[in-house]
């Protein structure tokens, strides 16, 4: 699975109100469809039904983009061959649950 996100998300302070609740709520997506995932395949390895093996990939919790803006060229194209150089290497993929 190829995550174009950081797994646990940076720490923000939100206000209270819907809005800022539902961004904190799919933030925590990612990790928590995951950790299903390897639910998933562990009940399929013991009932029997074949060996899933589970790995995934996303955005280092190191890299940081170059400014603020949205969709800056420069900054995008950084973070496609920060994907591109971990996709190829084998040891960046992940295979435990976040």
């Amino acid at each position: 699975m190829i995550i174009n996100e950081y797994i646990q998300p940076i720490p923000v302070t939100v206000q209270p109100n819907w809005p800022a609740i539902l961004y904190v709520s799919v933030r925590s997506a990612e990790a928590i469809a995951l950790r299903h995932l390897y639910a998933l395949a562990e009940a399929t390895k013991l009932r029997g039904d074949g060996d899933v093996e589970v790995r995934w990939v996303a955005i280092p919790q190191t890299w940081r983009p170059l400014n603020d803006q949205f969709f800056d060229e420069a900054t995008m194209r950084q973070l496609s061959d920060e994907g591109r150089r971990l996709g190829a290497d084998p040891k960046s993929w992940n295979t435990t649950a976040p």
